[in-house]
């Protein structure tokens, strides 16, 4: 893990935390985790519990902030790549978009890790925090706010991202990003769409090498982000209508969530 998301807390806060902890639900999970400890409903290891309680009573969003929700494992790189791109695509090119030598998860911290502690551990300029706390946990700091949050809710992996014009261009304008006339005719929702691709970002060298850290567990390498499941592309009918149907909006706390139809 990286120092930033080892902020330290005051010896009152750490007490008062461990105190909340000890009062729970436990059970052994698998290893390395070690012991699991249920919190509103949902299991989480030692450090973690911590980190989403520290971020519900601490953190502080910016007015302008988009919060990226996901379960594990459901599309967070992807998203996190296609949202940075698509805000920040009038201030980087092809050749000095962050994303040629950053993990997506290194551009966009993550609320329970990097930002637990400590609301301004990031780039303030770059208005995305992710998240794998479900809605019912968000800090009420941001479902009483003006934060936009965007939330993909099942796994639709490379499926949704070799289909994204089906919603790309509703995400920008939801983002308050749209493309304009001049943009569409240029084509610069297909170079993102490119550009955040399975096939480009799987073969960027630092997605290929490195490691990521996440608490109570061990390193994962870059490239566990990017593996390609066939199983998926044999099923590709089923996880286009899952991506189309299950990609949420929200606004305030209002869901805002898109029939087929719609999208």
């Amino acid at each position: 893990m990286s120092d930033a998301s080892k902020t330290s807390e005051s010896p009152n806060t750490k007490n008062k935390y461990e105190k909340i902890i000890s009062n729970l639900r436990q059970d052994d999970g698998w290893k390395p985790v070690g012991k699991l400890y249920e919190y509103q409903g949902f299991w989480y290891g030692p450090s973690l519990v911590q980190n989403v309680i520290s971020t519900q009573a601490s953190f502080t969003p910016q007015p302008t902030d988009i919060v990226l929700c996901s379960s594990p494992k459901s599309g967070t790189a992807w998203l996190k790549a296609l949202a940075f791109s698509i805000v920040s695509r009038n201030q980087v090119n092809d050749s000095t978009n962050p994303l040629l030598k950053k993990l997506p998860h290194e551009i966009v911290p993550f609320l329970e890790i990097e930002l637990a502690q400590d609301s301004n551990n990031r780039n303030l300029e770059t208005p995305f925090v992710a998240t794998h706390i479900p809605y019912s946990s968000l800090p009420r700091s941001i479902l009483d706010s003006s934060c936009k949050i965007i939330y993909i809710c099942r796994d639709p992996k490379d499926v949704l991202i070799s289909h994204w014009n089906f919603d790309q261009q509703r995400m920008a304008k939801f983002m308050g990003h749209p493309f304009s006339s001049e943009e569409e005719q240029q084509g610069a929702p297909e170079k993102i769409v490119s550009m955040c691709s399975f096939e480009n970002l799987s073969r960027l060298e630092v997605n290929k090498n490195g490691n990521y850290y996440l608490p109570d567990l061990p390193a994962f390498e870059n490239k566990s982000f990017f593996r390609k499941d066939r199983r998926l592309r044999q099923n590709a009918d089923h996880w286009i209508e899952a991506a189309r149907s299950l990609l949420c909006f929200c606004i305030g706390g209002d869901l805002h969530r898109f029939s087929r139809n719609e999208i």
